[in-house]
């Protein structure tokens, strides 16, 4: 009798005993910095005169952010390597655009003093790839096409080129340009975009890297010369909205569509300027000729604000005394214009570590270093800037994660910069080591990751 029950408790136990899933298809990322993407750009395109209709399918498709705060300074790169450590500049060593008080950017990954997301990818053994995103040459990825912004070279595709992992932008160079402009002219963003798109176009195709950082630049760089809500600052919205679309194509002729999450992100927004404040005529005139006086700080500007320093040779209580000049002037003259940001101020910002004290314009003027005894500059070929304390409405900028990690459809109020690197690293089960942000897991769609299968998630319903 029991012999004859075998078969029949056998079928029963298969059907009691849930079989284990089979893993999900390994999810991809592509994580795409528009530099200057300001959120009315996804918001209310329309509103603004754009016709971006890949942004507001992504935006509308997955999760957006009504703003993200940056960080201080609200410039390129630093903020751009906040987007892939989650620590303040402070921590992750590029508190600048440039090296000190030069012209000389920081391009070298070894610079970088945090975890960032693509070490933290590899570890996981995810393929890496950049395609001209800052700070990245000599960066440990699988795919390298480093971005070169430095000035006045005379075709920045060699210097690109040279920096590439060995072999490859040759391969991927199949209808990119030949030939760009450098960084200084007005064309050289458009250029570098377009190159950008090429390589990045062809790796998808050809490569299908698990994880891949994109950079576009000619937003900002239109803003910059023809100021914000300008019609050049249009044009290159919709252009990089074309070159996002192209992405998606390419992500859809290999395949990889349903398995893809889309993060758009920018850096910083943008102010119309008008003034410029000239901060070395401006010591000048409150050290009312005291060589000392003059000599105690030397200032770094980065547009919006500006850095002050102890100069190596100056006496502490000379040090001392400018600050507490610079601080009653700006106190009292320049209300309204300029703010005063104390050292331990800086110090919880993780900003413009070990600066005496900054100083933040109010939109419409912008703090310059110009070789003028006049405080007050019109500011001609500049229209528009950044680097503003991000607290500041207008320094507002963009996030966007679209894909089977996310929800569709959902708006968040506000998300930190330097919280976007744990939660994109939470897709692969990363966790940045000494992030300062947190994982925003409401972004997320419900179901948890399979230890298994760290880049699939099992999706459930809103």
């Amino acid at each position: 009798m029991i012999k004859h029950l075998l078969p029949v408790l056998a079928l029963i136990l298969v059907h009691a005993v849930p079989a284990r899933a089979a893993p999900a298809p390994q999810q991809h990322v592509i994580m795409i910095s528009i530099d200057g993407l300001y959120p009315g750009v996804y918001l209310e395109p329309q509103a603004h005169g754009l016709e971006v209709p890949n942004l507001r399918q992504l935006a509308a498709s997955g999760t957006r952010a009504q703003r993200m705060i940056s960080v201080f300074p609200s410039v390129t790169y630093p903020a751009h390597t906040s987007l892939v450590t989650g620590v303040n500049p402070a921590r992750h060593g590029i508190v600048n655009n440039f090296r000190g008080q030069g012209v000389e950017w920081y391009l070298e990954a070894a610079d970088i003093k945090a975890q960032t997301l693509w070490q933290s990818a590899g570890l996981q053994g995810l393929t890496t790839a950049i395609v001209t995103w800052p700070v990245s040459y000599g960066a440990d990825v699988d795919y390298l096409v480093p971005e070169n912004l430095s000035f006045g070279l005379e075709n920045p595709v060699d210097d690109i080129r040279q920096g590439s992992t060995p072999g490859l932008y040759d391969t991927l160079a199949e209808g990119a340009p030949t030939s760009i402009a450098a960084f200084e002219h007005p064309d050289g963003g458009e250029q570098l975009d377009e190159l950008t798109t090429r390589l990045a176009v062809n790796l998808v195709r050809q490569e299908q890297p698990q994880f891949l950082l994109v950079h576009y630049l000619d937003a900002d760089h239109r803003q910059h010369f023809s100021g914000p809500g300008s019609a050049g600052a249009r044009h290159s919205f919709e252009l990089i909205d074309g070159f996002i679309g192209e992405l998606r194509d390419a992500v859809k002729a290999a395949g990889l569509q349903d398995r893809t999450n889309f993060i758009v992100v920018g850096d910083h927004g943008f102010v119309p300027v008008h003034t410029g404040i000239n901060v070395y005529a401006l010591l000048a005139r409150l050290a009312q000729g005291d060589e000392l006086l003059m000599g105690a700080l030397q200032p770094v500007v980065l547009g919006g604000s500006g850095a002050f320093y102890a100069a190596e040779d100056a006496a502490p209580e000379t040090v001392q005394a400018m600050t507490e000049t610079v601080r009653a002037h700006v106190e009292t003259r320049l209300r309204h214009l300029v703010s005063f940001v104390p050292r331990e101020e800086l110090e919880q910002r993780g900003s413009y570590p070990g600066a005496e004290f900054a100083l933040a314009a109010t939109p419409g003027y912008m703090l310059t270093g110009a070789a003028s005894p006049e405080v007050y500059l019109p500011l001609p070929g500049i229209k528009g800037m950044h680097g503003y304390l991000p607290e500041l409405p207008e320094m507002a900028t963009g996030f966007i994660a679209s894909g089977p990690a996310f929800r569709q459809g959902y708006t968040l109020p506000f998300i930190r910069m330097i919280d976007v690197a744990p939660t994109v690293a939470r897709l692969w089960g990363g966790v940045l080591e000494g992030a300062e942000g947190e994982a925003v897991i409401g972004v997320y769609r419900q179901g948890e990751a399979d230890a298994d299968d760290p880049m699939g998630f099992r999706m459930g319903n809103e």
